[in-house]
């Protein structure tokens, strides 16, 4: 769309201290492969993007602000940006990450890689060759990034030339219009090149009028060439078009939806390169190859595990009450990522896990609960269900190994958890723990089958998960969905909640114990365990037992049909939960959020409207992977962790969009 344009057909003038934002983002610091450092750091993983007005006349900053992360979810669902609260963030300097003084040697350009839209300008106090990503979250319209990058223009128009760009023309703008190519203009020896992402053609959509791409039948007929003095070259059917043989031009796409395609000769490279059509069967052998070359070439080491690349995903996610640390399995493997500050820094990889008397027999993670202040880790391997794992998480490696036995049977566990909900912070090595048919605890000072204190049922009551509260009560969940409540361990349960029909996938109970959270397949169960009259009101189901007719009706957590619909529709896949978590502390904050995910999707309940039946009670952000576990931070019950299949991100409540219509996650259903 002709974004210059249409704002400068406004008959109004453009208010330039007004405050111009990007709500959502992410920025990072990409450095030359010259570098000796990573060539891509996170520096701020929730951040938002201003221009401002200075002191000085005919100067502006670009500024970076921390993500706002002001509770926006009230009764009434008003926006954050026209709430009071965000003005008063925005006034308070504190808030402010960095900021840049707009200039046209600043290159700002915009463009797109993967879908994802991405502001890039210099890093002008780096090193040689560095620059800044700021990567906008999906859920910002197209017309705020549109109108930003005309902002930019004009404001750099206004610095060299100090005078106003109220009545400015695009003709006049076109100077101050960058392709992402000039950033590395000055970089000779680097061999990044912009070639993987698409840029955004503001000079089309300065001229989109004067320039229409007329289409015959055939759409590929036609080809723009970039350099205008061939323009005559490019329409013509004789000779010329002989310099375009397949193996001599790449076609890309450009995201203005336009379909605009270019040509590029190989006689424009410096160098001799091969052109492969990106699709092909082909080019993905090569790509890898490459790849491993350029690897071993700049990191003088050979690159032994390149057949295993890609045969592992994400299965996991524990966050440490101490440090909160966030602990991601992978395989035989497992990466530990520190929190602080709010940023997210990869802190060092714990890998190839195997028995402590047996190194040669792997151990793959499929359950993991941290102990004694994060200093322990208890790991369940996917195929050894009677056996559990102690990991020393100073020692980085696994030393004991315990076959879970009572009289001389085999226990297969199919849930552990702490002795009470914050368990993690107490020096405590035992933990309880449930098999199909019983209840017990795991004590790694028994030297005989590890396990005391145990209930069994002489019926099958197939117990698949298990939770405590900060007070020590247990909530047991079976396969059928039956949720029994239970005082201490070893003794009869107080309530037994029926079952709905489907299968708890997962469950956890609130601190104080009055909420129980249930995931289902489709649906998560919100069920208030308060006794809310009788003989026994305001005690627990898990002190006392609900009269006949006094049980808890639970609350139905699902999403509307319309999303549904969306889901199904737009990715192929059918709803499935991960396991839901409440935004609760060790400080002993109420529950505020819970999370949840449906593959690409992260969604968050307001707790507070779903108490009070609001209708639209859930937000929702997309992501390119699919979303497999969440967990919010316990110093911060604002943030959370979550990690996708092939990569681990944090981002606040904040962040989150209300499905709207105007939202592009679920913008047109059908």
């Amino acid at each position: 769309m002709n974004i210059v344009k249409r704002f400068l057909a406004k008959k109004q003038p453009v208010i330039l201290d007004e405050l111009i934002i990007i709500p959502s983002g992410q920025l990072y610091l990409v450095r030359s492969p010259s570098s000796p450092k990573s060539e891509n750091e996170c520096l701020y993983n929730d951040a938002a993007l201003t221009i401002r007005n200075t002191i000085h006349q005919y100067n502006y900053e670009l500024v970076l602000w921390k993500g706002n992360e002001s509770d926006s979810d009230s009764l009434n669902d008003e926006e954050d940006e026209n709430s009071e609260a965000q003005d008063e963030f925005f006034e308070n300097e504190s808030n402010v990450l960095k900021s840049f003084v707009i200039d046209q040697n600043l290159k700002v350009c915009l463009f797109e890689r993967y879908g994802e839209k991405i502001i890039s300008w210099k890093d002008m106090e780096g090193d040689f060759g560095d620059m800044f990503e700021y990567r906008i979250n999906k859920s910002v319209p197209n017309d705020t990034i549109e109108q930003f990058m005309t902002c930019i223009c004009k404001y750099e128009y206004e610095k060299k030339y100090e005078k106003s760009s109220e009545f400015v023309t695009a003709k006049e703008l076109q100077e101050f219009i960058v392709e992402r190519s000039e950033l590395f203009d000055s970089c000779l020896d680097s061999a990044y090149t912009p070639s993987s992402s698409s840029t955004i053609n503001m000079l089309q959509l300065l001229n989109k009028n004067e320039n229409k791409v007329e289409y015959g039948e055939d759409n590929d007929s036609f080809y723009e060439n970039s350099n205008s003095d061939s323009d005559s070259d490019s329409n013509s059917e004789g000779e010329d078009y002989a310099k375009f043989e397949d193996a001599a031009e790449t076609l890309y796409s450009d995201i203005s939806n336009d379909d605009l395609k270019q040509r590029i000769p190989l006689d424009d490279f410096p160098c001799k390169s091969y052109i492969y059509d990106p699709t092909s069967e082909e080019f993905k052998p090569k790509h890898l190859n490459v790849s491993v070359f350029l690897y071993e070439l700049s990191n003088w080491t050979y690159c032994m595990e390149t057949r295993f690349v890609g045969s592992s995903k994400n299965t996991g996610l524990v966050l440490g009450l101490k440090t909160d640390n966030a602990f991601i399995s992978r395989g035989d493997k497992i990466g530990i990522f520190r929190t602080d500050d709010g940023t997210l820094q990869f802190s060092t990889t714990i890998d190839k896990l195997t028995f402590s008397k047996n190194g040669s027999k792997p151990i793959v993670p499929s359950k993991m609960l941290l102990l004694e202040n994060d200093k322990t880790m208890i790991i369940q391997d996917n195929k050894n269900r009677d056996k559990l794992h102690k990991l020393d998480l100073e020692y980085g490696k696994i030393v004991e190994d315990w076959e879970l036995r009572k009289n001389d049977k085999d226990i297969p566990i199919e849930s552990f958890t702490t002795n009470t909900k914050f368990g993690d912070l107490m020096n405590d090595p035992t933990f309880v723990g449930v098999s199909s048919q019983s209840m017990f605890k795991v004590d790694p000072r028994i030297q005989n089958g590890f396990v005391s204190n145990d209930k069994t049922y002489k019926t099958k009551t197939n117990f698949k998960q298990v939770s405590t509260t900060g007070k020590g009560y247990l909530a047991v969940a079976s396969k059928n969905g039956e949720i029994r409540l239970y005082d201490q361990l070893g003794k009869n349960a107080k309530t037994l909640l029926p079952a709905l029909g489907d299968e708890i996938r997962g469950l956890t109970t609130s601190n104080d114990g009055r909420y129980v959270l249930a995931t289902c397949k489709t649906y998560l169960l919100l069920i208030d365990v308060l006794i809310q009259s009788g003989k026994y009101e305001n005690k627990l189901g898990f002190e006392r037992s609900f009269g006949i007719d006094a049980k808890p009706m639970p609350k139905k957590l699902q999403l509307k049909p319309e999303h549904i619909a969306y889901i199904k529709k737009k990715h192929g896949l059918d709803v499935k939960f991960s396991v839901a978590k409440f935004n609760e502390t060790s400080r002993g904050d109420e529950p505020t959020y819970i999370v949840s995910s449906v593959g690409p999707f992260a969604i968050t309940w307001n707790f507070r409207k779903v108490l009070n039946n609001v209708r639209d009670s859930y937000k929702i952000r997309v992501y390119q992977d699919d979303v497999i576990m969440g967990e919010f931070i316990n110093k911060n019950n604002k943030k959370m962790v979550l990690t996708l299949s092939d990569d681990i991100t944090m981002t606040s409540t904040s962040s989150f969009k209300a499905p709207k219509h105007e939202f592009s996650v679920v913008k047109t259903a059908f």
